[in-house]
């Protein structure tokens, strides 16, 4: 009998899958990174909150919700925007992607909801909440981070197939104009940290032609906030801005 499970097409993927000869523009690269780096954080966070913390229980449960909101976006984009290019060039080569869309989305609601509970109770109620939120945003993760996986190797391999560095960059805009500003300014400063130094520059040197000096130095600002000195340093000599 033929295994038609998620998992088996994943694994058959990541087997199968061409690796890329040149480098060619990544769409997914930044915003995986950044939700990587989110997830993570954000784990570690919720497996150290002190439950009768009143003040690092809100922290962190405000981080938990960041999370929620930018995944949500992060699978609308990529369901409006990535997946009609996809199956133009390959048909049907998103069907098991979208499916986990809709499965990461009720685990996503599991985790408001336990968010909730833990954020109304006290004493061991609040203590018994914390942990199934922190188990439930562990799966979440950890199947999360095998759906990105393929998005990485096997979409980019299609993509980069069917279409040049110049349309992916023109569908990449029009995704970025839709997301909304406060969800752009919650996501910026993890892609801002979760990136290396070249790809740090060369996302900071292309948001800065589209965009308004003042919301450039906005980001600026954030960047300057999150990266340790030697990092912000690098960054400032590839953009001519000055050191701290």
């Amino acid at each position: 009998m033929q295994d038609t499970s998620l998992a088996h097409q994943h694994t058959n993927a990541a087997r199968t899958s061409p690796a890329a000869t040149a480098p060619r523009y990544d769409l997914y690269q930044g915003i995986h990174k950044a939700l990587r780096r989110l997830y993570a954080d954000t784990l570690v966070r919720l497996g150290q909150a002190d439950p009768d913390d009143s003040q690092a229980m809100a922290q962190v449960l405000g981080q938990v919700r960041t999370l929620c909101d930018i995944c949500e976006v992060h699978y609308a984009d990529e369901d409006r925007f990535m997946h009609p290019a996809l199956e133009q060039a390959q048909p049907g080569c998103t069907a098991a992607i979208t499916a986990e869309h809709e499965v990461h989305r009720d685990t996503l609601e599991s985790v408001r909801e336990l968010t909730a509970v833990v954020e109304a109770s006290h004493g061991t109620t609040r203590s018994q909440a914390l942990n199934r939120l922190y188990q439930t945003l562990a799966v979440l993760m950890a199947e999360d981070l095998i759906h990105m996986r393929v998005e990485d190797q096997d979409f980019n391999a299609v993509l980069w197939r069917h279409y040049d560095d110049a349309a992916l960059q023109a569908l990449e805009g029009e995704l970025v104009a839709t997301i909304p500003p406060a969800i752009m300014m919650a996501t910026l400063p993890w892609m801002i940290g979760a990136l290396n130094a070249p790809e740090r520059s060369a996302f900071l040197a292309g948001a800065r032609q589209g965009m308004p000096p003042a919301v450039f130095e906005a980001v600026i600002t954030i960047a300057r906030r999150e990266l340790p000195e030697g990092e912000w340093n690098k960054l400032a000599a590839a953009l001519y801005l000055p050191p701290n």
